[in-house]
């Protein structure tokens, strides 16, 4: 069986833990059939380390669901943007309550208009 859900939501994830669970979808590992990635509330914060989670997740083939909500990313959306323009299976992202400003969500606007997958961008709770 493939496992095609991996939800990790308040699991007290940070930077390197992470980065571990996402390495998970290169293909020469087991969870490259995920489509669906939630790590939701769990201190991710911008840096070389989600850097590097984006640059693993642009490469998926599979992902069509991912949640950072609850994460202080708010300087992290322009590489968010940048894995939009790339990504050909994204149809859900959900930033929900992670301090985007109006300046960050200027950043993500190419990322969006350029990926024709995406259908559902959950931006709600930023101040």
């Amino acid at each position: 069986p493939t496992l095609k859900s991996l939800i990790l939501n308040s699991m007290g994830l940070r930077d390197k833990g992470a980065l571990t669970v996402v390495a998970s979808f290169d293909p020469q590992f087991i969870c490259n059939g995920v489509t669906c990635l939630e790590l939701q509330d769990n201190g991710i914060t911008p840096g070389a380390r989600f850097d590097e989670m984006l640059k693993i997740i642009g490469k998926s083939l599979n992902l069509t669901n991912i949640s950072f909500s609850c994460n202080p990313l708010q300087k992290a959306v322009g590489g968010l943007g940048d894995v939009l323009k790339t990504s050909g299976t994204l149809a859900t992202l959900r930033l929900s309550n992670t301090g985007i400003t109006d300046k960050g969500l200027s950043l993500l606007t190419d990322g969006v208009q350029s990926c024709h997958t995406l259908t559902s961008l959950d931006i709600s709770d930023n101040t």
